[in-house]
This record gives structure tokens, C-alpha cells and sequence, in this order.
């Protein structure tokens, strides 16, 4: 799947938030337990595997998961990120 470019800068800094301030456990993603990092507040879930293969982004408001990369390859990408661009920047600036 080819992103677009504003895409693309929205899951960088979601793997920018996930260095900050994810925490290491064991996540589902997919219907497989992995191991991994994640990151939860009142608006957003991101989890990845630590094997860098697997990784799923949920906007909280509407349970939606909006992005999902499977075996290293993104597979599903929906427009729902634009309601979370804002919220993303001011968790990168904080601290």
C-alpha cells in the first residue's frame, strides 16, 4: 500500500509518541498475542510488535481502528486519523 505523504507524517509521529512514551506488554492485534509496545490515552490507541511486523492505531471516541500493518506491510489506512492530527502534534510537544 502506497500512503499518502500527510499519512505517512501522521504514522511517523505516532512511532515518535510510541518511543516517548509507550510502555512494553503484550498486545492483540489482529487476534495474535505478541509481544510489544503501547501507548493509550482518552483519544488514541497505538500498539506495535516489537518485531516491527505487526501494529494497530485506534481512535477511542468511536472504538475505530483506522490503521493496521500485518507481516511489515500496511494494509488498511482510513481517512479517521484527520480527527486525531491535532491531538498527536500537542502529546509530540509536551515535556
Amino acid at each position: 500500500m502506497i500512503l499518502h505523504p500527510d499519512k505517512k507524517k501522521f504514522l511517523h509521529k505516532c512511532l515518535d509518541i510510541l518511543d516517548k512514551y509507550g510502555k512494553s506488554s503484550p498486545i492483540i492485534i489482529l487476534g495474535q498475542e505478541l509481544d510489544g509496545i503501547s501507548y493509550e490515552d482518552n483519544l488514541i490507541l497505538i500498539l506495535k510488535s516489537t518485531d516491527d511486523r505487526w501494529m494497530e492505531i485506534v481512535r477511542k471516541t468511536n472504538n475505530f481502528s483506522f490503521y493496521y500493518m500485518q507481516n511489515g506491510t500496511s494494509i488498511y489506512f482510513h481517512g479517521e486519523y484527520v480527527y486525531l492530527e491535532n491531538h498527536v502534534d500537542k502529546l509530540l510537544r509536551l515535556q
